[in-house]
């Protein structure tokens, strides 16, 4: 509204920023521009409205463009060394679906549409595992990012986007192109600026206890965030522990499942063995019976008849046989049926073996073939 402004506040430590131009000054080089790599990415897509995830091996930066304006901007550390890329890009795409949330929560009269593009920057995201897993989890239109300077088709824009922004922080945009009714809102900060050598400001009393008391705080909260380091670096050394002796009971997991396996197949080889001599055993006891009731049922064969074949398991004897008469089969078979060895004996087959040319010759001329069946006591 009329009585309403937009303020951008930015924070940095000055400690990293002096780092950095120590670092340079080290080098033998005078810096005279320094700009924030969220703030350059989002520069250097030139977009109203877009999502830009800086994919760095040792971070993720999220940044969301409404309106023409950095709404939202998220910086994500990979989990530890022991992740691997998927993991970490799917604790990505979780933090930017909170992001979007957030946003969205905030803004219901103009949430970010399904169509907004995402541009991907930084190392990783030449990487097609990372940028397929980024696609199909988000939903947004991946695009490739088209920076507002010349340079040839074949130049990496991906990999320079944040130094392509640092460079529009100097030199004009050409052929930026408008992909909607909002234009972006270059915001142009110098880290370097420091106004506070521009003018000589007499410090009062009250500006001198004001600065006391910010030391203090300062001086308070140190050892807090120093112990939140040392409780991180900790937390990273257990989740390293943990992760080798998750590995180790695998491994001996796995080498308990093949122990097992191999006692079971101990197991089956020995019964099976066992088995084995069981049957032998009544293969060789089988045979001294055999030999015991062969003996037997020859012995007790009546006159003129003969012994064909014989069958026996453990229940039965099978006896096949010749005799010149009737009565003979009869005989045999009662003889049989007076052993103790044998339950019950009966003729199951009694019959003519005489051939069709000799029908007419005289029935005490013919052989009967007769078949006796023996129940064994059990």
């Amino acid at each position: 509204g009329k009585r309403e402004i937009d303020v951008f506040v930015v924070g940095v430590q000055r400690n990293l920023v002096n780092a950095v131009i120590d670092t340079l000054k080290q080098a033998g080089i005078k810096p005279y521009i320094m700009g924030l790599r969220p703030l350059s990415l989002a520069r250097a897509a030139n977009c109203g409205n877009a999502l830009i995830v800086d994919l760095e091996p040792g971070h993720f930066d999220i940044i969301l463009v409404a309106g023409g304006v950095p709404a939202i901007i998220h910086t994500v550390t990979p989990r530890s060394e022991l992740a691997t890329l998927e993991d970490n890009i799917r604790g990505l795409t979780n933090e930017l679906t909170k992001a979007m949330d957030f946003y969205n929560n905030g803004h219901p009269e103009e949430p970010v549409k399904s169509t907004t593009p995402l541009f991907l920057t930084g190392e990783l995201s030449t990487d097609d595992i990372a940028t397929e897993l980024i696609r199909t989890e988000t939903g947004y239109p991946l695009e490739t990012l088209k920076a507002p300077l010349l340079f040839p088709d074949q130049f990496p824009a991906a990999l320079y986007a944040a130094n392509m922004g640092l460079v529009l922080k100097k030199v004009p945009c050409r052929d930026a192109s408008q992909r909607d009714a909002i234009s972006f809102c270059n915001v142009n900060i110098n880290v370097l600026d420091d106004r506070s050598e521009a003018q000589t400001r007499q410090v009062s009393t009250r500006s001198a206890l004001l600065v006391t008391i910010l030391i203090i705080a300062v001086v308070c909260v140190f050892p807090l965030r120093q112990k939140n380091s040392d409780a991180f670096v900790e937390v990273v050394r257990l989740q390293t522990e943990f992760g080798a002796a998750a590995r180790n009971l695998r491994q001996a997991r796995s080498a308990v499942a093949e122990a097992e396996q191999v006692e079971n197949t101990i197991e089956e080889i020995l019964s099976d063995v066992e088995m084995i001599e069981i049957e032998h055993q009544d293969i060789l006891g089988g045979g001294k019976d055999f030999s015991s009731n062969l003996q037997l049922v020859s012995d007790i064969l009546t006159p003129g008849a003969q012994l064909v074949s014989m069958e026996m398991d453990t229940e039965q004897i099978v006896v096949e046989g010749e005799t010149d008469s009737p009565v003979s089969v009869v005989n045999y078979a009662a003889a049989l049926g007076a052993r103790e060895e044998f339950s019950e004996v009966r003729i199951d087959t009694m019959e003519f073996s005489q051939s069709d040319e000799d029908e007419g010759a005289e029935l005490a001329d013919k052989r009967i073939s007769f078949k006796i069946i023996i129940d064994k006591h059990i």
